[in-house]
């Protein structure tokens, strides 16, 4: 009888461990790693409910999020969709700013990684109209919209905040990484997470698209598609069609060697680098946080 006591009492933080643990799967999988926007909000939708058809089930779907945030009214959409689908949807947040934060909050179980960040403020934007008059009916109309955001926040702490006590530790922005996260009550368990096999590979994701002197410039990104991985592992240039620099090759001298192929001058170069640079930049900046 000891020993079968040991032997649970041993088990036990195996157990805790195991219950801490999400294996993402092709069939579980969802990732929002771009700013909150029309398209990329609508893009995601549709893979949702793809998802969610593709096999009956009650498992959950983990929703991953890598975000500075974005649009207020593409975040609420996002969140009536997902809540309407038949399978809960988790989120796993690696970096939640901003909408990202409040996607998280309007959503399933809050899930976060030891090192994730969750990172919340006022929102900010602007609108056009006549005054007096329109504008004060769409201030209004705004501001009942981010009370209600707000006071789900407020609410999912289980008392550690009123609505007033998260807009004051929301005034100059809070930022929270896993077991802090939790303690503050915004979210509801510190996981570990894993990929496996059938996220295994690699994909080609758009990042921008430019002309320069009547030529049409890609720039692509190629992506782990274990999401947990959330950097580029290279990005490539393409003119026309044609890829600019020789892949895997470092140095300046390389650009030139594979500029004439293209016809293409040295200025030329230097313009589209410039130029695709800056797109590249902007999709590296995951912690600049733009929007709600």
């Amino acid at each position: 009888m000891k020993k079968t006591i040991i032997a649970l009492l041993l088990t036990l933080p195996l157990i805790g461990q195991a219950a801490n643990r999400v294996i993402l799967t092709k069939t579980n999988t969802l990732v929002m790693n771009k700013v909150f926007d029309g398209e990329s909000v609508a893009k995601l939708i549709k893979e949702a409910k793809e998802l969610d058809s593709s096999i009956w089930s009650s498992d959950p779907i983990y929703l991953v999020i890598n975000s500075p945030g974005g649009s207020i009214d593409a975040g609420i959409e996002l969140i009536e969709n997902l809540s309407n689908l038949n399978r809960p949807v988790k989120t796993i947040n690696l970096f939640s700013a901003s909408m990202g934060f409040q996607t998280a909050q309007g959503l399933g179980e809050r899930l976060i990684t030891k090192d994730g960040t969750l990172m919340s403020h006022k929102a900010r934007g602007g609108f056009e109209g006549e005054f007096p008059g329109q504008l004060d009916s769409r201030y209004n109309y705004y501001l009942k919209r981010i009370t209600r955001l707000d006071q789900k926040a407020a609410d999912r702490t289980k008392g550690k905040h009123t609505l007033q006590s998260y807009r004051d530790l929301t005034e100059n922005e809070y930022w929270c990484d896993g077991l802090d996260c939790l303690s503050q009550g915004f979210v509801d368990r510190v996981i570990q997470a894993r990929c496996d096999s059938t996220l295994k590979g690699t994909s080609v994701v758009a990042v921008g698209r430019f002309t320069l002197m009547g030529m049409s410039i890609e720039v692509n990104a190629e992506m782990d598609n274990c999401p947990l991985n959330t950097n580029a592992l290279e990005y490539v240039m393409l003119v026309d069609g044609q890829e600019l620099f020789p892949k895997k090759k470092d140095g300046l001298l390389d650009y030139f060697k594979q500029a004439p192929k293209l016809n293409l001058s040295n200025e030329s170069i230097f313009e589209i680098n410039k130029t695709a640079n800056e797109l590249i930049r902007n999709h590296k900046l995951k912690k600049v946080v733009r929007g709600y």
